[in-house]
């Protein structure tokens, strides 16, 4: 009875913390990469089709490694997402500068 009761409070331990923080994600203004924006070249969709076929099997035959492969590449993938969108904000609030206008040239100095 005594080793139930371990196992118990140890997985609260370790599942309590990783659920706590996989909540605050869901909620959070934390920028990640989503499906819509990846493009595949033509070239390249007959590997991503077996690259998604291959993920599932290893879903259906490894499912807690496959879990695991698959949350750790996410989380890795988080400081590129940041820097990625703070690249494109800097983009967006750079002030667009000013077409000339046809016909007109600059005053000389």
């Amino acid at each position: 009875m005594r080793n139930n009761a371990f196992i118990v409070v140890l997985s609260l331990l370790i599942q309590g913390p990783i659920a706590i923080f996989i909540a605050l994600l869901m909620i959070s203004n934390v920028p990640t990469y989503s499906w819509s924006s990846i493009r595949i070249r033509r070239s390249w969709r007959l590997f991503a089709l077996a690259g998604v076929a291959l993920l599932g099997s290893a879903l259906l035959t490894e499912p807690w490694m496959t879990l695991l492969a698959i949350s750790t590449i996410y989380l890795v993938m988080i400081p590129f997402a940041i820097a990625s969108y703070a690249k494109v904000r800097r983009r967006r609030e750079a002030p667009a500068a000013p077409a000339p206008r046809a016909g007109l040239r600059p005053a000389p100095l």
